[in-house]
């Protein structure tokens, strides 16, 4: 729902961008959590880790369809999300 009412409201780009600091600040806040070794800090970090990726996923999959071709807009998708499990 959230990249939903970001992509509405904004662009497709900015959905793309929010995931992207989303994603990154989530990475990075594993440093931190294993500092102070609690669980509810590696549980923070996984959540913000994983909704930016969601957001990420959301936003990117409808701009990859929407950028070319409609004709090509299949093998577009399917490159992009052959690209996932090695991003991962």
């Amino acid at each position: 729902i959230p990249a939903a009412f970001i992509n509405k409201r904004f662009s497709y780009k900015t959905g793309v961008l929010t995931g992207l600091g989303c994603a990154a600040a989530g990475a990075f806040l594993f440093y931190p959590a294993s500092q102070t070794m609690t669980y509810g800090f590696f549980l923070a970090a996984l959540f913000v880790l994983a909704g930016g990726l969601s957001i990420l996923e959301t936003s990117a999959n409808p701009y990859v369809m929407a950028m070319g071709n409609q004709k090509s807009a299949t093998r577009r998708l399917n490159l992009a999300q052959a690209f996932n499990p090695v991003g991962t």
